[in-house]
């Protein structure tokens, strides 16, 4: 999938965002699990130790994701992957920009 959005955060933030997968489900489909996974923007190194807070939470068809830290004037890709009770993975991807200001 595309880039869903882009969004800057300062290093020392933390956020907590939703992802909606409504136009993703079926009538009756649910998210039965998320993988949440972040990268430097160019997916070379895996960052999701540094930037990512826990394992994310569902509720209907969003999933709420929480970045912390960073390290300044780097951007990160933020790839998140619901499972559906029909075994379907939409997927969304998210760019993080970390500047200090």
């Amino acid at each position: 999938m595309a880039l869903e959005f882009a969004y800057d955060k300062q290093p020392s933030e933390q956020h907590k965002w939703d992802v909606s997968f409504a136009n993703e489900l079926a009538s009756g489909e649910t998210i039965s699990s998320v993988a949440i996974t972040a990268t430097l923007a160019d997916g070379t190194t895996d960052a999701s130790a540094t930037v990512i807070e826990g394992a994310g939470s569902i509720s209907g068809a969003l999933v709420t994701v929480t970045t912390k830290a960073g390290t300044d004037e780097t951007d990160y890709r933020i790839k998140v992957v619901a499972t559906t009770s029909d075994s379907n993975t939409p997927e969304t991807d998210v760019l993080m920009q970390v500047r200090e200001q």
